[in-house]
């Protein structure tokens, strides 16, 4: 093989690492997120177990350089993480129902370690209807971390289908 022939290959596996992945973090980005919420939702389905999607915001001021270490010291080894924005994460936790849900987002949140930190959680339930659609699962919790951020108090929101499960009847 030519030096040419190296240079190209190498540029070409750069270039693919790129479309998948964010450079400043080595997290995944936005584009291999929604191919790995979509093949998690695929297997919460069927196999009939919950699912939730958390999206956290770590608030001005909050280093783009620790997000990595953030997310993967409040999640699972086998949680997908990825980040999705300047200070914003996305995670899908598998096997997850609200009230675990409840104590990841409370650990993102507070792993921030920043007034404005926010999560914003959508859990799809074990029992609930057939749900293909990543990009609105996805959706469903950045409205919720948005209704989050837009109180200026920090915190965790859910998604407008789900129940809190601090304030659940049980």
């Amino acid at each position: 093989m030519t030096s040419d022939e190296d240079g190209v290959l190498q540029l070409a596996a750069r270039l693919a690492r790129c479309a998948g992945w964010d450079e400043a973090t080595g997290l995944p980005n936005l584009r291999q997120f929604l191919a790995e919420l979509d093949r998690e939702l695929a297997r919460a389905v069927r196999r009939r177990e919950p699912l939730a999607v958390l999206v956290g915001d770590g608030g001005l001021g909050f280093p783009v350089a620790q997000l990595a270490t953030v997310v993967r010291s409040a999640t699972r080894r086998e949680d997908v993480v990825a980040r999705l924005g300047e200070r914003r994460v996305g995670v899908v936790a598998g096997a997850c129902d609200a009230a675990d849900a409840q104590d990841v987002a409370i650990r993102l949140r507070e792993s921030f370690r920043t007034s404005g930190a926010c999560v914003g959680v959508r859990t799809v339930a074990a029992s609930e209807a057939r749900i293909d659609d990543a990009v609105r699962l996805l959706g469903e919790a950045v409205a919720a971390l948005d209704r989050a951020v837009a109180s200026g108090r920090g915190g965790v929101e859910w998604s407008s289908g789900d129940l809190d499960p601090r304030h659940s009847p049980n």
